[in-house]
């Protein structure tokens, strides 16, 4: 296995500040062995991992199966970017964390081809990849870069291939209404009103992570090279989770109602969840 790359990418100051977080942070374990992204991001109520197996189903429909797939922003790997990747011949990952790369490494149980630099200057070749697949990294570019950041992404992929995007709909009731609840906690807070906090124990001291979403309708500035298709992801994330929703069997009728919404209104849940599946299929 080839050492990871001693230099330091070529990165914008918000894209630093990201990498900043995660290596020092998202990728590190405390003292039991939870690394910050986990407690941040990834920690639910039970009922919420049935549902994921949905969000995974639709996942693997959006990238298809089958030759090359680039991930760009790969993090640390997680299952189900694992068994995503299980379904390609040739697999790349490319992040500005040169942990991200190291468990990527680990992860592959295979050869993989590693880039340790930003997506928005990748140092791939033209229509490299049939699926280019990039999970919850653009919210985390500066505003102002990210159209360029897609393109580069457009730029990689083969024409008629795919970049599938989770990204994060800023105009989702549900982001709404998780704002109202931060604030009614904020002020029993100040009152001194008992709540069970929403936030886990240890990420009290998380360091800020740069966060900046734009509409859906943002994405109607590709159609001229790629055919835009928004389909629903998952309802919410954690931290609203914890926010709106304080019991076991509130949970269980939550996501069931939205399965049901998924199945039977799936524009309506484009629209309305908190993260959607941004697929641009490129022209041939």
């Amino acid at each position: 296995m080839p050492p990871l790359d001693a230099h330091q990418p070529d990165t914008s100051p918000v894209e630093r500040s990201v990498q900043a977080f995660y290596d020092n942070y998202g990728w590190v374990k405390d003292a039991v062995g939870r690394i910050g992204e986990d407690q941040l991001f990834r920690t639910f109520r039970p009922a919420y991992y049935d549902y994921a197996a949905g969000s995974q189903q639709r996942t693997m429909a959006a990238a298809g199966l089958g030759g090359s797939i680039l991930f760009a922003g790969c993090g640390d790997m997680p299952a189900g970017h694992v068994a995503l990747a299980d379904g390609f011949d040739h697999v790349a990952c490319i992040d500005i964390s040169a942990q991200a790369i190291g468990a990527a490494r680990r992860k592959l149980a295979r050869p993989i081809e590693t880039h340790h630099a930003s997506i928005l200057k990748m140092p791939i070749p033209d229509h490299s990849f049939d699926v280019v697949f990039c999970s919850h990294v653009l919210y985390h570019i500066d505003g102002d870069d990210q159209e360029r950041a897609v393109r580069e992404l457009l730029r990689v992929t083969r024409p008629g291939g795919r970049v599938v995007v989770l990204y994060f709909n800023p105009g989702s009731p549900l982001r709404m209404a998780g704002g109202v609840a931060a604030r009614a906690v904020r002020l029993a807070t100040r009152l001194g009103l008992r709540r069970e906090d929403f936030a886990m124990p240890g990420t009290e001291d998380a360091p800020e992570l740069y966060f900046k979403a734009h509409p859906l309708s943002w994405w109607n500035r590709f159609r001229n090279e790629a055919q835009l298709t928004i389909r629903p992801w998952e309802i919410v994330g954690s931290r609203v989770e914890r926010l709106l929703i304080w019991s076991d069997g509130l949970a269980r009728a939550f996501y069931r109602v939205a399965r049901l919404v998924e199945d039977h209104a799936p524009r309506v849940a484009a629209r309305a969840w908190m993260f959607p599946i941004i697929i641009l299929q490129k022209q041939s």
